[in-house]
């Protein structure tokens, strides 16, 4: 929505969004006129306490570094399981270099066998 200023009041222009693809888009969509209904009654005066002191708080710098906190937490989510995946993929290549290296001396790693006794 776009929105014009007439003297005091502010008029909005309805303007189409392009049809939704997905869940995510519809609700973005929805997300946006709320964000641009809610900055209408700041703007006009009329906004009720709790949508004032909604976007007082997400505006904060504690809330914005809380943001930052989960960012993070996220990375390093990532990171942890990709270290966990290439792990495994190096535990994977020494076990092949192992058995070729065993079969390189002559060892044949299909033949089972059986501890001595003494």
């Amino acid at each position: 929505m776009a929105y014009t200023k007439n003297s005091d009041k502010i008029k909005y222009i309805d303007t189409k969004f392009p049809p939704a693809l997905n869940r995510e888009e519809r609700e973005d969509q929805l997300t946006s006129l709320a964000y641009e209904l809610v900055e209408q009654r700041l703007r006009n005066g009329t906004a009720t306490p709790a949508e004032t002191t909604f976007f007082l708080r997400i505006g904060s710098t504690r809330e914005k570094i809380e943001r930052q906190v989960l960012d993070l937490q996220c990375e390093l989510k990532a990171a942890q399981a990709e270290a966990v995946r290439a792990q495994k993929q190096r535990d994977q290549t020494y076990t092949e270099v192992l058995a070729a290296m065993r079969r390189y001396k002559g060892y044949n790693d299909d033949v089972k066998y059986e501890p001595l006794e003494e």
